[in-house]
């Protein structure tokens, strides 16, 4: 099962998909280009992304209606280091409003996004990203992306959070990608992983 919303040029469709087939169901409340995304089917969120301007919007998705459920602490598009559910989820790298490129994390837990003290190596967008295990709060990937304008890294960076220790959550180095690109597609879990595209 999973859920597609938005994308470009600005739209606002939602679609599900079963394991067979996609059928259209509720829209957004307006069209979103490069959002983000966490958590299932029926527990999701949807948070930034640009609609006429960069934005800090969250909304959860109950797998029929979308609800607004407060902010970002940073607006930002196009970061796709995304992953978690909907009450533990968390997102970095993107633009800002301004066109800054985000080394910044922010989580979030259920309620309110804060910053979190774990920080990409290297600001980015366009890079791809998900969690270990499709909906994990534990750890995540962030693979290639756009480090300036037309200039991508092959650069990977895993997060980790210990659930044994009381220590920060942390992105740290990982294996590089074979080429350098932006808008890489990702799938799988933190060990076992595909980029394509």
């Amino acid at each position: 099962a999973a859920v597609a919303a938005g994308g470009s040029p600005n739209h606002a469709l939602v679609e599900e998909y079963d394991g067979t087939s996609w059928s259209e169901v509720n829209n957004l409340p307006a069209a979103n280009f490069g959002g983000h995304g966490a958590g299932t089917l029926t527990a999701g969120l949807g948070f930034g992304g640009y609609t006429t301007a960069t934005v800090a919007e969250t909304l959860a998705y109950d797998g029929t209606n979308w609800t607004d459920v407060g902010n970002l602490n940073v607006a930002r598009r196009l970061g796709n280091a995304n992953f978690g559910t909907a009450s533990l989820a968390y997102v970095s790298g993107g633009i800002t409003p301004v066109g800054n490129r985000q080394t910044t994390t922010a989580v979030y837990d259920g309620s309110a996004w804060a910053a979190s003290a774990a920080s990409l190596g290297t600001g980015r967008q366009h890079n791809g990203g998900m969690g270990a295990g499709g909906s994990s709060t534990t750890s995540g990937l962030a693979c290639g992306g756009n480090i300036a304008p037309n200039n991508s890294t092959t650069e990977t960076e895993e997060f980790n959070l210990s659930t044994s220790t009381f220590t920060n959550s942390t992105w740290a180095s990982g294996g590089n990608l074979g080429t350098a690109r932006g808008y890489i597609a990702m799938a799988g879990t933190q060990t076992a992983a595909i980029g394509a595209g």
